[in-house]
């Protein structure tokens, strides 16, 4: 009786292994597990496409956005500073960050494309 249940256990069991196996194969998985470079320049190529920006205006909101979330992350660690500095300081950082992706001659439109886009996202 019991090698009856035992070998329809084991069929389950071995059966259960070869799906979770073959799901570890999908691209998913092995984009998830790669080169964090390449992880890095297909996000960034998805912005571009969402952006829909010239290549040396992306170029300049790829720097100008790497800079500001740099700053922007050391201002929120700041255990010194108390919560209204921090929201003043992010304030300035992000005024500067929009005068600066002007300069970088972006039009309002852009502007505000670049602004909304990254308003919830990290650049990578």
């Amino acid at each position: 009786m019991k090698k009856t249940i035992a070998i329809p256990i084991s069929l389950f069991f071995l059966l259960f292994f070869m799906v979770v196996a073959s799901y570890a194969q999908t691209p998913e998985a092995t984009f998830l597990s790669g080169n964090n470079l390449q992880k890095t320049e297909i996000i960034r190529l998805q912005i571009k496409d969402d952006l829909k920006l010239s290549e040396a205006k992306f170029d300049s909101v790829a720097v100008i956005q790497k800079d500001f979330q740099s700053k922007a992350r050391k201002v929120k660690l700041d255990k010194q500073l108390t919560e209204p500095l921090k929201q003043k300081r992010l304030k300035d950082l992000t005024e500067t960050k929009s005068k600066r992706l002007k300069s970088a001659g972006l039009d309002d439109e852009e502007l505000k494309k670049v602004e909304n886009y990254f308003q919830h996202r990290v650049f990578p």
